[in-house]
């Protein structure tokens, strides 16, 4: 399936679901992600403010403000995407520390491939991560349904290292 009718599906199946199916799986989300292994290596955590269609964020918020972690949120400025603390007190990203960078998008497989919505803002930031060394994991969230068998991936599509639904925290993906 080509990317723009696989957007195309995915945004149809996404309309069907009950607002609480996204509240509900972005709270187990949460829980698998705080037990697992690579919550604690990351103090820095980026991650997107969900929208109406999209899993739920704000219990992954909540969860990295009790553990005390720094908590940057995505900005779009014209044909750039910038980090900016959710918190004033949790000052500015100097890219010194390692991020966790948690990535929205209308479908994922287990290669690591991420369908987003066609704009290319994260493979752009994480491309530029990339380019400056800075260490990072790139966590593709979303629903359960939205994995698909796989992704059409282009020259510039920057894999997801992991992936997290309501069901399953997937590591070691992406990797040539």
């Amino acid at each position: 399936m080509s990317k723009e009718g696989l957007r195309t599906a995915m945004r149809e199946r996404l309309n069907l679901c009950r607002p609480g199916e996204f509240r509900s799986q972005g709270q187990k989300a949460a829980a698998l992600l705080s037990a697992s292994s690579i919550w604690e290596q990351y103090q820095r955590v980026s991650v997107f403010l969900s929208m109406k269609k999209e899993i739920h964020t704000q219990y992954i918020l909540e969860a990295s403000r009790k553990a005390g972690k720094k908590v940057l949120v995505p900005e779009v400025q014209g044909d750039t995407m910038i980090f900016t603390p959710l918190n004033p007190e949790d000052g500015e990203d100097t890219g010194a520390e390692p991020l966790l960078l948690i990535c929205p998008g209308l479908a994922f497989d287990l290669q690591g491939g991420r369908l987003g919505r066609g704009r290319g803002y994260y493979d752009r930031y994480l491309s530029s991560l990339s380019l400056t060394g800075r260490p990072y994991l790139a966590l593709g969230l979303c629903m359960d349904f939205q994995l698909a068998d796989s992704i059409p991936m282009e020259e510039h599509d920057i894999p997801m290292g992991a992936l997290l639904t309501g069901t399953g925290l997937y590591l070691g993906l992406g990797v040539k």
